[in-house]
């Protein structure tokens, strides 16, 4: 065989190639999301490995396994589709389907029983070990350490639009979810320029002890909606699509018992309270 040299613009069979053209990525305006689906992956806090975060028909956010499992290995309660870019619990004849990731997570427990899955848990496992091995993920339960005295909870309980939800992490640490120009996340923090919220006591809704939590429901409501939808105020009109659903939790006293603090801060205003 002899080799052929062909010139630039043809492949290596000698055909032309035909022209470079750019993906534009667009946001439907009927979407109820403002999310790109090419922009919802991110990592686990907690183990390290993959999610792909989706909205619900709620309008809350679930992280699902990036990856379409079969229906047969997914116990039905577990089972999750999506359609028009929204996660739907049930409904669907395919069969494929995706799970959430908390049933998935080896930092996380305990599961519910499906043996089908105990490999595809023992492959998560393995990668968190290794990301542990190598320093590129904490031990688990170093969350969960008290809290030194006069410092702000590493995932404090912040109040708005009368509702409490637990943060991603610090207050002053709050990143923007919009994406940029330039695909990348907004690398502003939501309270910003200045710190605009109070620590305070708040009464638990379970029980007659009280909780400390960042206190935003003084602002006006228009500052409280773009808290809510953690935009830094360069994003606040949100024309911007999010390169991440918004990172809020509602806030369980069960389940996240261990953020919830009988004890504000030291100091009360500004940012030195978070470091």
């Amino acid at each position: 065989m002899t080799s052929r040299s062909f010139p630039p613009g043809h492949r290596w069979d000698g055909s032309r190639r035909g022209p470079q053209t750019s993906r534009t990525l667009r946001i439907d305006p009927n979407s109820p999301t403002k999310a790109l689906r090419s922009a919802l992956m991110d990592t686990c806090r907690h183990c390290g490995n993959a999610i792909e975060w989706c909205y619900r028909v709620d309008n809350g956010h679930i992280p699902l396994h990036p990856a379409e499992l079969s229906t047969a290995r997914v116990p039905p309660s577990l089972r999750w589709y999506i359609a028009h870019g929204i996660a739907y619990p049930a409904g669907s004849d395919s069969p494929w389907c995706r799970i959430p990731h908390p049933d998935l997570c080896p930092a996380t427990g305990p599961h519910l029983p499906a043996e089908t899955l105990d490999g595809l848990r023992r492959t998560l496992a393995l990668r968190t070990r290794s990301l542990i091995d190598l320093g590129m993920l904490p031990p688990p339960d170093t969350d969960s350490a008290p809290r030194p005295a006069n410092t702000a909870p590493a995932r404090p309980v912040v109040h708005l639009l009368h509702t409490d939800y637990l943060a991603p992490g610090p207050v002053h640490t709050i990143r923007c979810v919009a994406r940029t120009r330039r695909r990348h996340r907004c690398h502003h923090p939501v309270d910003a320029p200045t710190p605009t919220g109070r620590w305070t006591l708040l009464p638990r809704h379970d029980s007659t002890a009280v909780m400390t939590v960042y206190h935003l429901g003084d602002l006006p409501h228009s500052e409280q909606v773009r808290w809510r939808h953690q935009h830094c105020t360069t994003h606040r009109t949100g024309q911007a699509a999010d390169h991440l659903p918004p990172q809020w939790e509602l806030l369980d006293p069960v389940a996240h018992h261990r953020h919830i603090h009988p004890a504000p801060p030291g100091t009360h205003h500004g940012r030195g309270t978070d470091a």
